[in-house]
């Protein structure tokens, strides 16, 4: 299997998808779209993606043109049938291109927040109710025939599947220690910081302290994700596949 990583911003990185990767002996090629000539990948067989986010908002497309290379990459693998993992901002691309509003939320949700789950199918893994992280200000409609598998007390769309090879996510399930300091430490440089404005969004304080409380189980049900949504296995990469 040959999965293509399509990475928006370079602070916004892949955090533990390299390393479920490398343990399931999956050929990983991170795609940095803000830099001038990047490769465009093709869906070939055994061929899949997966969209990361970033700062910007999907309509920012003047200012990051990039987003409309973005799109197009999407398309076609949807267009293909290849399986196609979405971010936070990846989510909300793939919810644009299947016909969903993409809209600012009342609030901004940041940090690990409880997060309902329908532990059935790819998240079959995951407790009822995981605190989870996220950061995100604009949130999803849900595409037609959709079907909902996470929601928050904020964010009633977290996470759907549609036609068997689609998954959009809102919250951050590949977040390491290392990313979530990035973040912090890029919201406290900006002109309006996010964290602690607003009833859903936690202390860069409190995000450390929870990180280390919930950041290991986080990386156990996201591999569990990964393997059931790509199928894989430890070692694999392909399970229930004749060889």
């Amino acid at each position: 299997m040959k999965i293509y990583c399509l990475q928006h911003d370079p602070h916004v990185t892949a955090g533990t998808i390299p390393d479920w990767a490398n343990s399931r002996n999956v050929n990983f090629t991170t795609i940095e779209l803000y830099n001038e000539n990047f490769f465009h990948p093709e869906p070939n067989e055994d061929a899949a993606l997966i969209i990361l986010g970033g700062s910007m908002n999907i309509y920012e497309t003047e200012k990051y043109p990039f987003l409309n290379d973005s799109r197009k990459i999407i398309k076609d693998f949807i267009d293909s049938g290849k399986k196609v993992l979405g971010i936070c901002l990846g989510a909300q691309l793939i919810s644009d291109l299947m016909g969903a509003k993409v809209v600012k939320n009342d609030h901004k949700e940041i940090g690990w927040w409880e997060t309902q789950i329908r532990n059935t199918d790819a998240f079959a893994d995951y407790p009822p109710l995981p605190f989870l992280f996220h950061w995100h200000e604009d949130v999803f409609e849900l595409p037609a025939s959709a079907l909902l598998y996470a929601s928050t007390g904020i964010s009633s769309h977290q996470a759907y599947t549609l036609r068997e090879n689609l998954l959009a996510v809102q919250f951050h399930p590949e977040v390491n220690e290392e990313l979530i300091e990035t973040f912090l430490k890029n919201d406290s440089k900006s002109k309006k910081p996010s964290c602690g404005e607003g009833p859903y969004s936690q202390s860069a304080d409190e995000i450390r302290t929870l990180t280390k409380e919930y950041l290991s189980d986080n990386k156990t049900y996201f591999f569990a994700l990964l393997d059931n949504f790509f199928g894989t296995i430890e070692g694999g990469p392909y399970r229930n596949r004749l060889i």
